[in-house]
């Protein structure tokens, strides 16, 4: 190894230790792109950045059909106008965090060499990615795994529109009788 090399090896350790190993903002940005990529629900899911520990977000829709059949010279009633619904949803975060301990050796050793933070960077936000749909599919406020225990997720918050397969294989079909079983 060159002088150069181990200055290089040497900067990025210091520079990962200075900030106690926090990500900066533009990197964590970069970060939560990578979990949200990841071939899981979240790929599907609504992300937003936030720069606190809570936020309001305003919600306005249609939950039911807005066109109606026209008639040349009839404007529609009262009644049939659309109106949107509308309604505040207030996010809170919840702290989560992962630490990866990686020697010298494997630094000085890798066959990836100036790749391997990228590559480490790209594993972790696809097990993040797994991590936090378990959460928001399993999390359970009276669970004894501290992790699941912060929030209650979509098995426990769902009431209504449940189907029971009774145990049945996990198919295709079973996917469609739940979202029938769901209101337009």
């Amino acid at each position: 190894m060159t002088n150069q090399e181990a200055i290089r090896k040497a900067e990025m350790t210091l520079s990962s230790l200075s900030t106690g190993g926090l990500m900066n903002p533009t990197q964590a940005s970069a970060f939560i792109r990578m979990v949200q990529d990841a071939p899981t629900i979240l790929n599907d899911a609504r992300v937003i950045e936030m720069d606190h520990d809570t936020q309001k977000i305003e919600k306005i829709g249609f939950g039911q059909r807005i066109l109606r059949a026209a008639q040349e010279g009839v404007g529609l009633t009262k009644d049939q106008k659309a109106v949107p619904s509308t309604s505040t949803v207030n996010l809170s975060t919840k702290e989560v965090i992962a630490e990866v301990n990686i020697t010298y050796d494997t630094l000085e050793n890798n066959i990836e060499k100036e790749g391997l933070q990228n590559t480490i960077m790209q594993i972790l936000a696809e097990r993040a990615a797994v991590d936090i749909e378990e959460l928001i599919v399993n999390g359970d406020k009276t669970s004894s795994d501290p992790y699941l225990a912060q929030l209650d997720g979509l098995r426990k918050q769902a009431i209504s529109h449940i189907v029971d397969v009774n145990g049945e294989e996990l198919t295709r079909a079973t996917f469609k009788k739940g979202v029938k079983a769901v209101p337009s």
